[in-house]
């Protein structure tokens, strides 16, 4: 995902896919780790609470301790890995294989990107049990 070339494509892709929230809950959840404080409330208010715009599907006991008032960066570690696993799993397949995917790998053949095209997910982030 440290590719912004190919990253795009992928952000593209899950738009028109339906399936954005979760890139998008990734993405914010990196962000986040960054900069803890500014960030929790958002990602609570438009990924986790109940209703949320684009709440995104994980266990309760997980959202309960997502909603806990304590800031920790590892807050959302558990959802994060969730949620990579579902993207790994169902959409990043389809969109290796889609057209906009092969394309993608087309063009970036005759681009200094090619040796990051095939995997953007390169490293699963880490779980961590408490």
């Amino acid at each position: 995902m440290d590719d912004n070339f190919g990253l795009r494509f992928f952000r593209y892709f899950c738009h028109v896919q339906i399936n954005i929230e979760n890139l998008i809950f990734y993405e914010q959840v990196k962000l986040f780790k960054r900069r803890a404080e500014q960030h929790k409330k958002r990602i609570i208010r438009t990924f986790i609470r109940e209703g949320s715009p684009s709440e995104v599907n994980i266990d309760s006991n997980q959202r309960k301790r997502c909603m806990a008032n304590d800031i920790d960066i590892s807050m959302f570690d558990e959802s994060e890995v969730e949620i990579y696993k579902i993207m790994d799993r169902d959409i990043f397949p389809r969109f290796r294989v889609s057209n906009l995917g092969m394309g993608l790998l087309h063009c970036a053949q005759d681009e200094k990107y090619v040796k990051s095209i095939p995997v953007i997910f390169v490293v699963a982030p880490a779980v961590t049990k408490s």
